[in-house]
């Protein structure tokens, strides 16, 4: 699902929170050995992990043409890992539909002045597929950011931008796109117009998050044949609806 935005779109929107269910017992004690299995593959590695608390997207309400409103909840970052693991098909048949979360992630597409978008190449300290194609951005941590209107999103996704790259982000040029539901969560897709071309494009990368920084035409970006993670690949679904 792809819900395209305007630039006023969440403009006034109105951010709610609600405590979720408890899980049951049997999920909690599932998780729990899975996460440690995670703790201690990490640590054969020398990657070090954290549980944080991460925001959900609970439902979207739209009372009129001008007003939306954005029910928020929480999980643990364990509650993803257990996902990823188990699968979410096998969690809502041992489990059920509840024990699902819907979390919340914020990414951005940097377009540069020639018309190129920018992707990142995961690098080995990450806690994905080293080498794999992905956008710039990441979860949204309760822990890194307390949201509560758009402003706090836009500030976060700025926060990510850039820790992750060298990019420093001119406000004015960022914008939110959409909100993108796959894989049992959503994602804010920002886009960030950029002052410089594709040319320029190796001197944004910094060292941590990306191995690299690679400029691709929507072309290319349908064409790729390398590792993809899941945003990328729900990239090509929308790429050719940009237009910058």
């Amino acid at each position: 699902m792809i819900l395209f935005l305007t630039k006023n779109s969440l403009k006034n929107a109105v951010f709610h929170y609600q405590t979720r269910e408890k899980f049951s017992e049997n999920y909690l004690r599932e998780r729990e050995i899975v996460w440690q299995k995670h703790l201690d593959k990490a640590k054969n590695v020398g990657k070090s992990v954290w549980n944080g608390i991460i925001y959900t997207l609970e439902d979207i309400i739209q009372t009129d043409e001008q007003n939306l409103h954005l029910i928020l909840g929480t999980c643990e970052f364990k509650d993803i890992v257990f996902r990823i693991n188990k699968g979410i098909s096998q969690i809502i048949e041992k489990y059920g539909i509840s024990h699902i979360n819907k979390y919340i992630t914020l990414d951005c597409i940097p377009v540069t002045n020639d018309g190129k978008f920018i992707f990142g190449i995961r690098g080995k300290t990450t806690n994905v597929a080293s080498g794999s194609i992905g956008l710039i951005g990441g979860t949204a941590n309760k822990d890194e950011m307390l949201i509560k209107s758009e402003k706090d999103l836009s500030s976060f996704m700025i926060m990510e931008i850039e820790e992750e790259t060298n990019i420093k982000v001119q406000k004015e040029n960022l914008s939110l796109f959409s909100i993108n539901q796959f894989n049992g969560k959503y994602e804010f897709l920002y886009l960030l117009k950029l002052n410089i071309d594709s040319h320029s494009v190796r001197s944004l990368h910094k060292e941590g998050e990306f191995s690299d920084l690679i400029c691709l035409t929507a072309r290319e970006l349908h064409e790729y044949k390398g590792k993809k993670l899941d945003a990328f690949r729900y990239a090509q679904l929308y790429i050719d609806k940009i237009k910058i």
